[in-house]
């Protein structure tokens, strides 16, 4: 029987497979928010209407309507309390393109406002927002003219069952 490996072969790639490992979790960790992956974006293509979950809400835009309709309006999302992940509520165009820009029209809805890139915002819910407020926001096309004005992410309390 031959030997495949001697031990200090079989040792440097154990460590290589290991490095692989790591820097892939960390690769992927970080794309957590921002690079949601297909099931994501299959929610919106075609004219989709979204996710409902209250926990990790995913808002569509027609952005083939001049007033840029967003589904569900209103998006509700939990208030979880302080030492749970925050809430995340993603926005995305049905058509994948176009420049996506999300406002909120008052303070406190939101951790920072949300961080767009291309056809998707993403944004951080504001752990301390009161259940029961309505936070109003605008949405806007930075390539294509195109507002509107008037959906709402709704704050509930913590926590229905998802």
């Amino acid at each position: 029987m031959t030997k495949l490996f001697s031990g200090r072969t079989l040792g440097r790639v154990l460590l290589l497979a290991l490095a692989i490992t790591v820097v892939g979790c960390a690769h992927t960790s970080q794309d957590k928010g921002l690079n949601p992956g297909t099931a994501a974006l299959a929610a919106c293509s075609g004219g989709g209407g979204g996710t409902p979950n209250p926990y990790a809400p995913i808002v569509c835009v027609d952005d083939s309507a001049t007033n840029l309709p967003a589904t569900p309006d209103p998006a509700h999302v939990v208030n979880l309390s302080a030492g749970h992940q925050p809430t995340v509520i993603n926005w995305f165009t049905n058509s994948g393109n176009h420049t996506l820009s999300i406002f909120f029209k008052e303070k406190g809805c939101v951790v920072h406002e949300p961080e767009c890139h291309g056809s998707h915002c993403i944004a951080v819910i504001n752990p301390n927002a009161q259940p029961g407020k309505q936070c109003k926001y605008g949405i806007k096309l930075l390539d294509v003219n195109g507002y509107y004005t008037d959906p709402i992410v709704e704050i509930d309390a913590c926590c229905p069952v998802p």
